[in-house]
Formats: structure tokens, sequence, C-alpha cells
């Protein structure tokens, strides 16, 4: 069973490299998933990349994670976006001082 991380990088990637007929589109529905955010929380949480495909899949990450946090009022419980809160400080923290984030 492939794991959420391992798939969406390989999807980015595929993207990235134009492989893939249907990388984009699953990226596309990936960003609407329910669960979406905590996967790209664990991307961004390991850190500024050293790759351009590391890069490439925070910025993916970073987007999908902005346009989570557009919409969470009218889609996410108290809870949800309680935890999405404390989530999107630690990795602005990180980001900010180059640290990684322990996964929680």
């Amino acid at each position: 069973m492939i794991q959420p991380l391992a798939e969406l990088t390989e999807r980015v990637n595929a993207f990235q490299r134009g492989r893939g007929s249907d990388a984009g589109e699953w990226l596309v529905r990936f960003q609407g998933e329910p669960g979406a955010w905590k996967v790209c929380a664990e991307a961004l949480g390991q850190g500024p990349a050293d790759s351009v495909d590391g890069e490439f899949l925070q910025a993916f990450a970073a987007q999908s994670l902005a346009s989570v946090c557009r919409c969470l009022p009218s889609r996410e419980s108290e809870a949800e976006r309680s935890s999405l809160q404390s989530h999107v400080t630690q990795l602005l923290r990180a980001h900010l001082f180059s640290t990684v984030i322990p996964n929680t």
C-alpha cells in the first residue's frame, strides 16, 4: 500500500516532468480531499527542500495548504481549524528558521 506523502510526491514529480497523463487531474482532486492538508503539512514539515524536486513538491504543498486555509471557515469543524492553525504556525516557524518539525 502506498503512503499518502509518497503518492503525492510521485504524482507531483510526474506532473513536473510531463509524465502521467492523469497526474494533473489527480493533484486537483487531491487538493479537495479532507486529509490533504495533513499530507501537505507533512511534506512541508521536513524543512526547506534541498533539491528541485523537493522544492516543487513543497511549492505544491504550500499552494494546496493556502487553498484549504481560504475555505476553512465553511468546510472544517472548529477542532479541525484549530489543529490546522497550530500546524500552519509550526510550519511557518520551521521555514523561517530552517528547522524540521517532529511528526505529531
